[in-house]
């Protein structure tokens, strides 16, 4: 898959900072930290915060929402955070086998292009 977008929105608390910087860490080399596809980021992440949600007391991880889609056109990954649903981390992908029919569009859309999974 070839990463066209990653966002990250401002955090919510010192447990979603945290996990902002781990997934731009998975996300500055995906391939060799066995990003091979969204859902491989989604369980990541999930057990990144299972793993240290017990680091930050007062920032629950029972409000963390995922809206992970899967198509033939792309794939987009949500993190949600929080009763009203906001977004803490929004990637946007593409399947490689139709990346480059897309590749002039996705630059000319989406010019902080980050790179290939």
């Amino acid at each position: 898959m070839r990463i066209v977008e990653i966002t990250y929105h401002k955090p919510a608390n010192r447990l979603i900072a945290s996990l902002q910087d781990y997934c731009k860490s998975l996300m500055s080399q995906p391939q060799q930290n066995g990003i091979h596809s969204l859902k491989d980021l989604d369980q990541k992440l999930g057990d990144y915060i299972d793993s240290r949600k017990a680091d930050f007391p007062g920032c629950s991880a029972e409000k963390f929402d995922v809206i992970l889609s899967v198509n033939v056109l792309h794939q987009w990954y949500n993190l949600l955070h929080g009763s009203r649903e906001i977004s803490m981390i929004s990637v946007f992908a593409r399947p490689d086998d139709i990346e480059a029919a897309f590749r002039d569009y996705d630059l000319l859309t989406y010019p902080q292009k980050i790179g290939r999974a």
